[in-house]
């Protein structure tokens, strides 16, 4: 049984191709050598620039995870610290209107 693929290699970036579904026998994979291009052939140019691209695109979605990272611990530190400022503020107002051995 073929199976639509993409390969992912420099040479033939983003090319699709019908290939051996790869059966897992005995832990082994054993295939029957069927292949079969789905693409036709893309220049040699198409070849430098989609990998140059698809590193460019790896980076920024690097980027972005670690600025979501970050924003996510500066969001936490602004939590804690507005709870921190309520929890100071009730217990300073419940000092001032009932004074108690705690407050003095």
């Amino acid at each position: 049984m073929a199976i639509l693929k993409t390969s992912w290699t420099n040479i033939n970036l983003g090319h699709r191709f019908m290939g051996c579904a790869n059966i897992r026998s005995e832990g082994e994979w054993q295939q029957c050598g069927f292949f079969a291009s789905v693409d036709p052939p893309i220049c040699a140019r198409v070849t430098v620039i989609i990998p140059g691209l698809l590193r460019k695109l790896q980076a920024r979605n690097e980027k972005v995870a670690s600025l979501q990272k970050r924003l996510r611990f500066m969001v936490a530190v602004v939590v804690l610290l507005i709870f921190l400022i309520f929890f100071w503020l009730m217990w300073s107002l419940d000092c001032d209107l009932t004074p108690h051995k705690a407050c003095i």
